[in-house]
């Protein structure tokens, strides 16, 4: 038999499918409708599925980058705007465990190659934040593309941050 904890999971679990469902038969059924919200701290934000999409000024890189935040066709998720100003705050201490899991994901994938010798003190200036998912407070998914000289590599560095501890994730094409 399940316990409470995992009752309340399979309800929570079964719930988000229900959502998606439901988004994916509403676009279905009504294909014309766009579902776009202009949002005073975010701006110009998009449903899709699940997610509102759009793009901000991240203050750390003063970098546009694209966001990602959790919500349903109503709205934001309230978490997102405090938990994005928080990750704003955060970041430059956070950025040597970051730098940290980043060159030991990069390096590992590199070690075949002969490239620039990537350590933890120099990553951050090859890496570039291009994506912020905001899944929670203090959750989020930051992809980070990958600087090889003059342009940008064609693979993507994910790594999760959960309770303000980054963790290695993958690195993809």
């Amino acid at each position: 038999s399940l316990d409470s904890h995992s009752h309340a999971s399979v309800r929570r679990l079964s719930q988000r499918y229900v959502n998606t469902f439901m988004s994916e038969l509403m676009k279905f059924l009504n294909p014309f409708k766009q579902n776009k919200t202009v949002d005073p701290f975010w701006g110009e934000l998009k449903f899709d599925g699940g997610t509102w999409n759009g793009s901000k000024r991240f203050a750390p890189s003063e970098a546009e980058v694209s966001v990602y935040l959790a919500g349903t066709e109503n709205g934001v998720s309230d978490f997102c705007t405090p938990a994005f100003t928080e990750l704003e705050k955060r970041y430059s201490e956070l950025q040597e465990s970051i730098a940290i899991e980043l060159s030991n994901m990069v390096i590992t994938q590199l070690s075949k190659s002969s490239r620039t010798e990537l350590t933890s003190s120099n990553i951050l200036a090859q890496v570039e934040l291009e994506q912020i998912w905001v899944k929670g407070a203090g959750e989020f998914e930051l992809f980070y593309g990958f600087n090889e000289g003059s342009e940008f590599d064609t693979f993507e560095i994910t790594l999760f941050l959960k309770g303000w501890k980054p963790l290695a994730h993958s690195i993809g094409d």
